[in-house]
């Protein structure tokens, strides 16, 4: 569960610095920016894998 919340968030972090046509100096300024926006989705992605389970977990449950 955590491996894919940080796998998509890694994703997600590459997919918007391959994006950035800046120059080096400007990179750097985004990258902080960029890597904001990773942990974000790294939590929202790890919340909604959760949430997901827990409606699973109960549609099993209310089934017995």
């Amino acid at each position: 569960m955590l491996a894919i919340a940080s796998f998509l968030s890694v994703l997600i972090f590459l997919i918007l610095v391959s994006m950035d046509d800046s120059n080096p100096v400007e990179l750097l300024g985004h990258i902080s920016v960029y890597f904001f926006i990773s942990l974000c989705s790294f939590f929202l992605i790890l919340c909604l894998i959760l949430i997901v389970r827990a409606v699973i977990r109960y549609r099993q449950m209310s089934r017995l």
